[in-house]
């Protein structure tokens, strides 16, 4: 196996930050930072984190104060089993795993972090469940978003313990998903709305309010 660490330190701030590579690959991080990372913090590190070693800049941590050393000798050897509570929070894992799957950073929001520590999810449990929510394509869990994740966690735990469920019969959301009709083309939103229609659905106007889809 090929593992490349990089240590971060800091003039400014006690302990160190450790980035770990297998075989070229992101493989872990850890925070052995004396203070815990906050949102903003996180955010700006993780977007200097890139997939692939070879990517991988040490100028860019210079700017935000940060020494770069590469395989130093004085940390643990085996940081990718680092405790669980020195590892990324939640909020800091979303946005890794979306950075992986688009290349682009998620802008995570207090609310956001407040949702996902309220999930119903054991810490050992959370990264697997992420996993299987970045690797699937099914409608109900696309965009990816955390507000996504958190509304569907019931959804994917089903995909978890068996891959191959129906979660939905149909290819919309029933009942009426506003957020998901905002996506779609005016097309697509015809053949929406003739789902709802087909079952059991009937658009009512309320005046002063727009409609609503109810069932009838």
């Amino acid at each position: 196996m090929d593992r490349t660490r990089y240590k971060l330190t800091g003039t400014k701030i006690s302990g160190y930050f450790i980035i770990t590579y297998l075989n070229g690959y992101l493989k872990s991080v850890l925070n052995e930072f004396k203070e815990p990372l906050n949102e903003t913090q996180w955010w700006h590190i993780s977007q200097l984190i890139p997939v692939t070693s070879a990517k991988f800049k040490t100028e860019p941590f210079k700017v935000l104060g940060l020494t770069v050393e590469l395989n130093p000798n004085d940390v643990p050897e085996e940081t990718e089993n680092a405790t669980p509570s020195a590892q990324p929070n939640r909020v800091a894992l979303f946005c890794m795993c979306y950075k992986q799957a688009f290349s682009q950073a998620y802008t995570a929001s207090r609310a956001d972090g407040a949702k996902l520590k309220a999930l119903p999810v054991s810490a050992a449990n959370f990264e697997p469940l992420l996993k299987i929510y970045f690797a699937s394509n099914e409608w109900y869990l696309c965009p990816k978003s955390i507000g996504n994740l958190v509304g569907k966690i019931n959804e994917i735990k089903l995909l978890q313990s068996n891959p191959n469920a129906l979660v939905k019969k149909t290819k919309f959301p029933i009942p009426f998903d506003a957020g998901y009709n905002n996506t779609l083309d005016e097309s697509k939103r015809q053949e929406y709305y003739k789902a709802l229609r087909e079952a059991g659905y009937k658009y009512r106007d309320i005046p002063g309010r727009g409609g609503k889809w109810e069932k009838v």
